[in-house]
């Protein structure tokens, strides 16, 4: 128990830094600090991002032996997770600072990559348990009765 509080603490500080640093380099690579829905659009996105991230981490602690039964799920999530982010960056350089669409526009550019990246999860979810009960009732099937000599 006290390596998975360890854990969670070390978890959590880098969770804060790295929150801490994405609020810094957006200050400091100036992203359109001149149009503030923007940057409040981008910088939002960008730790929906890392919430996500620290949600599965923080998730794969507090259920490590059943996690690692799956981690083809967690692959898949860290997968979307990662595109997410990669999209997020791609939307902030070429519909912030290259097209300067409107703030409107921006905004639902962004709502519509979260809810992209929200049903691809969601469905990696649902895959994810179905594997896990169907390898749960192939482990059941397969017992000491069926190897009787």
């Amino acid at each position: 128990m006290d390596s998975e509080r360890f854990y969670r603490k070390v978890t959590t500080i880098i969770y804060a830094l790295v929150i801490a640093a994405t609020v810094a380099l957006m200050l400091l690579l100036g992203l359109p600090l001149a149009r503030l829905s923007h940057f409040g659009f981008s910088l939002g996105a960008l730790m929906i991002g890392e919430t996500a991230v620290y949600a599965m981490v923080m998730m794969y602690h507090s259920n490590r032996k059943r996690a690692r039964r799956m981690i083809p799920g967690y692959l898949a999530f860290g997968t979307v997770t990662g595109l997410y982010m990669a999209a997020v960056l791609v939307v902030i350089l070429v519909f912030s600072i290259l097209l300067d669409v409107s703030a409107f526009t921006y905004a639902l550019i962004h709502f519509i990559l979260l809810a992209v990246a929200g049903a691809i999860a969601g469905c990696v979810a649902l895959f994810t348990r179905y594997s896990e009960q169907d390898e749960r009732g192939a482990t059941g099937a397969v017992g000491p009765r069926y190897f009787k000599k």
